[in-house]
């Protein structure tokens, strides 16, 4: 599901963390902003975070009770250090333990900087920053490049975190221990037969054998035996055996019986014919 149902010209994206929810969508203007004040309404939104120049007026918002954050950086680019430490800050400070609250964010096409502090939220509560970007695609398709996924994968927790369990909509993630090398991720296929599932973003491979047994060739388990001695050819500290020495072995093996072999003969030596020991 990219969207959700919405009045909007491009709908908006619900994106749901362990701890919050999420609306990514465009950036308004003055003329449709009432429409996109009742979708944010419809989501019980507290807070909005700008990610962008502004284009609207924020008194109508602000009449209704929501915050308006604005926290602007380069289009297609990673924020810096002060937008990430405030838009942390609003993770706190609208924490509910009891209740997920909604958080709107946009920029101007709702594609890059709005999705790549989501994942940031994501990040910061336990997932993979590859599995975040996953996730957020899953949701609103073509979000997040190639510059910022770097960025993404680079990207240090600002606080610790151990073991959390991300509850999204229908699917449970349960993302292990960070030192952990293995996660558990249930992918569901409904509707998502344009996804080329082979490959993740991060490498792992994923192959089926004739026999129908799926196998899961993990980029970090590859690159960690790449230098094994198993995995050179030929592997090493084996005979060598040549090519004569190999036929020899396959033509004994086809022989069906065994051959014998006939002992040395030698010659007699003629005895001597007088007392000289002198012969004829």
């Amino acid at each position: 599901m990219t969207g959700i149902r919405s009045a909007l010209p491009n709908p908006a994206s619900l994106v749901e963390s362990s701890t919050h929810r999420f609306l990514i969508f465009d950036a308004p203007n003055d003329d449709n902003l009432p429409l996109y004040i009742n979708e944010l309404k419809k989501y019980n939104v507290s807070h909005l975070v700008r990610a962008c120049d502004p284009t609207y007026s924020t008194e109508p918002l602000q009449a209704i009770g929501i915050q308006v954050h604005d926290m602007p950086f380069a289009d297609g680019g990673s924020p810096p250090d002060a937008v990430v430490n405030n838009w942390i800050k609003i993770l706190g400070e609208s924490y509910k333990k009891d209740s997920k609250e909604t958080i709107g964010i946009h920029c101007v096409a709702g594609l890059g900087r709005a999705p790549v502090l989501v994942a940031i939220a994501l990040i910061e509560g336990g997932m993979n920053p590859l599995q975040a970007v996953e996730y957020i695609r899953e949701r609103r398709r073509g979000s997040i490049n190639i510059k910022q996924i770097q960025y993404l994968k680079n990207y240090k927790s600002k606080k610790k975190s151990s073991c959390r369990i991300i509850t999204t909509f229908k699917q449970q993630y349960i993302v292990r221990d960070k030192m952990s090398t293995t996660r558990a991720i249930p992918v569901s296929l409904k509707d998502r037969s344009d996804i080329d599932f082979s490959t993740s973003l991060g490498g792992t491979l994923y192959g089926t054998t004739p026999g129908g047994t799926k196998i899961v060739y993990d980029r970090n388990a590859l690159l960690q035996y790449r230098n094994s001695p198993l995995s050179k050819t030929p592997p090493p500290q084996l005979a060598h055996i040549t090519n004569t020495e190999l036929n020899k072995k396959v033509e004994n093996k086809s022989t069906t019986t065994p051959t014998t072999t006939t002992p040395p003969t030698t010659t007699a030596k003629p005895k001597p014919t007088n007392d000289d020991g002198k012969y004829n």
